[in-house]
């Protein structure tokens, strides 16, 4: 007994300088976990990428550009990367054919109801319309906040554009002059619905990829707009031809007019110089009759030898 406490009495330097060496080793472990565990904090943007930095939930930085950058680590702060840049793109078929493409929303509604899915025009009929839209992220910190799937709402939102303008327009406009209209009128008010939604998502394209009546009066609607077609070909026929002639006639009125103006002036003047030697012979016979008179018997005789073949005199 009392020789084991002499040995530990003898061990207590050894185990001061032990106890000192892990304390020392605990520090320089804790320091490096520290510098690995804050180094974790760097992170990267690529090119076509926008960050958005949160510190405890709430945003701090919605705009970070492409780049090496740092943010305390996680639980402090948290970064979202989104690809801001670059376009996607979504199919709005919740009002398409029955035909359309397997697993789309309207075979999906079909499926569950039994109906077929159609939007209402102004002048209550119904037309078959699917939509092709491609958007993008136009301010990260917006769509970070709002937390939606982006592809869901697009679509959603399309679908009650698309049914209230097409409620507001006819039929004839939608399938005959009125799409490319139709189709600023969807995208606008789809924009202007993301915008109050906060939404962060931008419109980039929008087309109709489907326009059509019901399968069952397709038939009757293409000869309806076969003959509205005729109508316009004759009517711009006609507008052709009425810009071609019209010109064409009032040249020739003008140049008849001008010819007409010319004889005018060509026969007044003729008629007045007439006149003038009319009534320059006048004042000769007034002064002089009886050489005015024998100057117009020579004359007269003249006229009448040149139309005589044979002359002969008689001697009285």
């Amino acid at each position: 007994m009392l020789k084991s406490r002499i040995k530990m009495m003898n061990n207590q330097p050894l185990l001061r300088e032990l106890k000192g060496h892990m304390l020392r080793y605990s520090l320089i472990v804790f320091f490096a976990l520290a510098i690995i565990y804050f180094l974790t904090g760097f992170y990267y943007v690529k090119p076509k990428q926008i960050a958005v930095q949160e510190r405890f939930g709430k945003i701090i930085d919605g705009n970070i550009k492409p780049g090496l950058h740092y943010a305390l680590p996680a639980p402090i702060d948290k970064v979202i990367k989104i690809e801001a840049m670059s376009v996607e793109s979504v199919i709005v078929d919740d009002f398409a054919s029955a035909n359309w493409e397997y697993g789309s929303r309207a075979q999906e509604f079909i499926k569950q109801t039994s109906l077929k899915p159609y939007a209402i025009t102004g002048d209550n009929n119904i037309v078959n319309i699917s939509l092709f839209i491609k958007y993008n992220v136009i301010k990260p910190a917006d769509y970070v906040r709002s937390g939606r799937d982006a592809k869901w709402l697009i679509q959603s939102l399309a679908a009650e554009s698309l049914l209230i303008i097409t409620s507001k327009t006819g039929v004839d406009e939608i399938l005959i002059s009125g799409k490319k209209a139709l189709e600023t009128g969807i995208g606008k008010r789809l924009q202007n619905r993301l915008d109050e939604l906060e939404s962060g998502i931008g419109v980039v394209f929008i087309e109709i990829r489907e326009i059509s009546p019901p399968k069952l009066v397709q038939n009757y609607f293409d000869d309806v707009i076969k003959a509205k077609v005729e109508k316009r070909k004759l009517l711009n026929d006609a507008r052709t031809y009425k810009n071609r002639i019209i010109p064409e006639a009032r040249q020739y009125a003008n140049r008849i007019l001008q010819e007409a103006r010319t004889y005018k002036t060509e026969q007044t003047l003729m008629a007045q110089g007439e006149a003038s030697r009319f009534l320059s012979k006048l004042q000769s016979v007034v002064h002089n009759k009886n050489l005015m008179m024998e100057q117009e018997y020579i004359e007269l005789i003249k006229r009448i030898s040149q139309k005589v073949k044979d002359i002969r005199v008689i001697d009285q």
